[in-house]
Formats: C-alpha cells, structure tokens, sequence
C-alpha cells in the first residue's frame, strides 16, 4: 500500500509519495467443522444399495455433504438437516475408498472439512442354476 499526498497550494508544499508498506487482509474464518463417514451394510454386493451417513459437527453447520469413491462423486451433493446427511447408492464389486466432503452454505461461519477415507469391499454377486 502507498499513501500519495496532493496540496492544496503548490507554492508551499509538493507531492510526495510513501514507500510501499505491505498489508495483509485477514479474511474471516468459520468455525472448525468435522465429519464422519459410517457405512451400514451387513453384507456389501454389488447392485445391493449400500447405506452411507455423514455426520457433521458442530450440529448446527448447514451445508451440503457430497460422498465420494476415490475421486468419483457418488451422486449429487446432499443437504445436511441437524448435523447428518444419508445417501443410498449401489456399488460395482470391488474394493472402494469413501469419504464424505462438507462444504458450508455460510463460508464464514463454518469450515468445510472431509471424512476420513473408509474402506469397503463390495462382493460380486453369483448366481447358481
């Protein structure tokens, strides 16, 4: 930042310039948010629907949970109404790695925060004749 100074009579005073002075704007921060991811299947196969639920502390961030496999985003993002959020999505067979992302409505009243990666192992289905 400069600061410039301009006279009102020139024949007392002349311009004159400061040095730039650096100057940090500090953006406001939200609260400090966490989630949870908990995946309830008692027997994971593929084309079953498997249950996630995020959980989003504190309580009352409002916001929007998107779940993910890896780096796919499973579905649309959804609302989050008192603290938790639910999807259910079938999965192909194979081993996923799910984590739920909370993104804020108000970004500075609360920060987004991102589960911890849960693993789960989707079985494929076999069927005998």
């Amino acid at each position: 930042m400069t600061a410039v100074f301009v006279p009102t009579d020139f024949t007392k005073f002349g311009w004159s310039t400061s040095n730039t002075v650096p100057y940090v704007v500090n953006v406001p921060t939200g609260k400090p948010t966490t989630t949870t991811l908990s995946v309830f299947s008692n027997r994971a196969f593929q084309a079953i629907p498997v249950i996630l639920l995020a959980r989003v502390a504190p309580r009352d961030a409002a916001g929007t949970i998107q779940f993910i496999d890896g780096t796919t985003a499973l579905g649309a993002p959804v609302p989050v109404f008192g603290g938790f959020a639910w999807s259910v999505t079938p999965l192909p067979a194979g081993i996923h790695s799910l984590t739920a992302v909370f993104t804020p409505t108000d970004a500075a009243a609360f920060d987004p925060s991102t589960s911890q990666p849960t693993p789960v192992t989707v079985n494929p289905l076999f069927f005998m004749r």
